[in-house]
């Protein structure tokens, strides 16, 4: 079971909201703005993308052993008026993203 988050709710929220209601089970997908997909600049991009990312594995292993996975994406699908740049900027950063130190 899978759970995408508008770019609006901070993930541990979301998190919590889920666990309060009886679904801890259920995985997170979201919350890059599409906005920010579209509208760049890439340096904007690769900031909000990392601090996501970062964001959602200082969760995992706060959580531990009963940890949950993630699944990187934008709070609402891709707009039209994306330049494909952008999103293949924003692929290439998740994807880089696990060969580096993930240090929170």
């Amino acid at each position: 079971d899978v759970v995408s988050i508008d770019h609006t709710i901070p993930l541990h929220e979301a998190r919590q909201r889920l666990d309060e209601a009886g679904f801890g089970h259920v995985t997170l997908q979201g919350n890059m703005s599409p906005s920010t997909l579209r509208d760049g600049p890439e340096g904007q991009i690769v900031e909000q993308t990392t601090c996501l990312m970062k964001s959602a594995i200082k969760e995992l292993r706060e959580m531990g052993p009963s940890c949950r996975r993630y699944i990187m994406n934008l709070g609402h699908g891709i707009d039209k008026d994306t330049p494909e740049s952008h999103a293949a900027l924003f692929v290439k950063t998740v994807r880089a993203f696990g060969l580096r130190d993930n240090s929170p």
